[in-house]
């Protein structure tokens, strides 16, 4: 790897030979001005922190918001049903639905106990009690008698997968549990907060009724939480358009395929005027399976377009990832079914790329990652993100073809106006192969206001697999395979170092492990701006050739000098 960078001061067209992908863009052309950066990962996920008898928060770090998942209960303890996290019961005495929210004003109170924490309020498992009312059959997945409920439908994977048996009972319901918050936190604080109704509703592990089902419960629970906050933002969680699950062979009660709802949900909110403030999406990518991985434009048209391509999409509803996650794996070699996080620096790039593309289009706004605990750091890739935030971002033209063709070789241009300062992060991800392939040459360029021969101070920093530590540890000399776990795929050395070395090795080496370079910008030089290589007279451009490994970034910086 060469870490020469050769600046040139010749017409633009003379280096297009040079090289296989050109980036550039115009500084000085309002046409190419976009909105400024925002943090696109300011949002974890965790559930309610008195779940499963944590009365304590278990504390998402303090820098971002929280969405509190399966809040009002319905929850399973070895497959049964444990009611203990109800805020709502029935009572045989007084033969009525009796609350108790005492757990919300808890729950509420400890997730925020650092500062105002919380993003949103998903009211998703609908508690047990309205199970009541039900008959169940004793049928099997591929049997149904298209009106019952079957017995092993009682309990799901993740709980309470039926409707409400009394959509009335369920949404006075509701509107008590927002009332509540109301008394409790003020009326002005909680219409800072989100509501989102459903996780992953066509999931059959989440939602075992119907599309109709799911359009009375989310017509019910949205018009009880704006009978108390007219204004409240409500969301939904879906799974793709496409979605379709194919892994859970069975049918529903109705004996219908499990799919996706979105046409009858967008149907029904044309047809009843019912606004959904946002549409929640969910992605893995999982670096173990071929076509899982990409996050570029072919997530946003296999996955997004479908929906805001709709004739009946509401234009001011915007789209969240509500649940994402880089990984290695969708279960690691203990044959743990939690996910293994990536370890490599291919997730860190992937989140580059996935927070380009959420710049990209309008309507998407927010990546929300699972769990992200206060002795969580955040990667180097988002804490380059994060240096850019507010910082207004250009349009980037792309010419050329890498000579790896599957790679995206893309790059982030932003201006500081505050500093008189210009900014590129520039990336190679590849959705198609893990592998690394040879180093790609590119060209960077930006046209400014600046006029032909001012001087910049310039600086660059270059991430790559060699600044990440299991990486680097793994490529060691001295590394052993036998000190993985056992049973190990090779796609899952790519995860995260605690969960793929054996404990004595991650104990006794890998923490002491100092080996991978070191992270830093170069030192600062001086760079001069030259005439435009478009023959305009108005400004100057800048031109840097440069070149990306695979799954590598580099953040170039540019100041005027005092």
């Amino acid at each position: 790897m060469k870490n020469i960078i050769s600046v040139f001061i010749v017409l633009f067209s003379f280096l297009i030979p040079e090289a296989q992908v050109i980036l550039s863009t115009n500084f000085a052309d309002d046409n190419y001005k976009k909105a400024p950066i925002h943090d696109v990962w300011k949002v974890a996920n965790d559930i309610s922190p008195s779940y499963k008898g944590q009365e304590d928060s278990r504390q998402i770090r303090a820098d971002m918001k929280m969405n509190i998942i399966r809040l009002s209960g319905g929850i399973k303890n070895k497959d049964q049903q444990n009611t203990s996290y109800d805020m709502v019961k029935w009572d045989e005495e007084v033969n009525n639905y009796v609350y108790d929210f005492s757990r919300l004003i808890n729950v509420i109170n400890k997730a925020d106990e650092h500062n105002d924490h919380i993003y949103q309020l998903v009211i998703d498992n609908v508690p047990w009690c309205f199970q009541r009312g039900f008959t169940f059959v004793d049928l099997d997945k591929n049997s149904f008698d298209g009106e019952h409920f079957r017995k092993f439908e009682q309990v799901e994977q993740y709980g309470n997968g039926l409707p409400p048996s009394d959509m009335g009972a369920y949404g006075k319901y509701v509107e008590a549990l927002v009332e509540t918050l109301v008394k409790n936190f003020g009326k002005d604080r909680v219409k800072n907060w989100r509501f989102r109704i459903g996780s992953e509703i066509e999931s059959p592990g989440h939602w075992k009724g119907t599309a109709e089902d799911f359009v009375a419960y989310l017509d019910v629970s949205l018009r009880a939480i704006r009978n108390i906050i007219p204004d409240a933002h409500v969301g939904i969680h879906t799974r793709e358009p496409h979605y379709e699950a194919i892994k859970h062979k069975g049918l529903n009660y109705k004996g219908k395929k499990f799919v996706s709802f979105h046409d009858e949900i967008l149907h029904h909110c044309h047809k009843n005027d019912l606004h959904l403030n946002s549409w929640g999406l969910s992605y893995y990518i999982q670096f173990d399976k071929e076509g899982e991985f990409y996050a570029n434009e072919n997530w946003y048209k296999d996955r997004v377009a479908p929906l805001v391509n709709h004739p009946r999409w509401n234009k001011d509803t915007e789209i969240n990832l509500e649940e994402f996650k880089a990984t290695a794996s969708f279960k690691g070699p203990d044959g743990s079914k939690v996910t293994l996080k990536s370890g490599s620096s291919h997730g860190e790039v992937a989140h580059i790329s996935m927070s380009h593309l959420f710049y990209k289009h309008a309507e998407l706004n927010q990546i929300h990652r699972w769990l992200q605990y206060k002795d969580v750091k955040d990667d180097i890739a988002n804490q380059e993100l994060l240096s850019m935030v507010g910082k207004r971002r250009y349009k980037t033209i792309s010419n050329g073809i890498p000579k790896n063709v599957s790679d995206q070789i893309d790059a982030i241009f932003v201006k500081d106006d505050k500093l008189n300062g210009y900014e590129v992060l520039l990336y190679n991800y590849n959705g198609l192969s893990t592998k690394y392939g040879s180093e790609q040459p590119v060209i960077i360029s930006f046209i400014s206001e600046l006029p032909v021969g001012t001087k910049l101070e310039y600086r660059s920093s270059y991430y790559t697999k060699s600044h990440n530590k299991l990486q680097s540890f793994e490529d060691e000399r001295f590394f052993k395979d036998s000190w993985y776990v056992g049973n190990i795929k090779e796609s899952q050395k790519l995860g995260e170092s605690s969960r793929v070395l054996k404990p004595q090795i991650y104990n006794s080496y890998y923490k002491l492990y100092n080996g991978h370079k070191v992270y830093a910008p170069s030192d600062w030089k001086i760079i001069t701006t030259t005439k435009r290589s478009d023959d305009e007279k108005f400004g100057s451009e800048i031109v840097i050739e440069t070149s990306l490994e695979s799954f590598s970034f580099r953040k170039f910086e540019f100041k005027l000098i005092p």
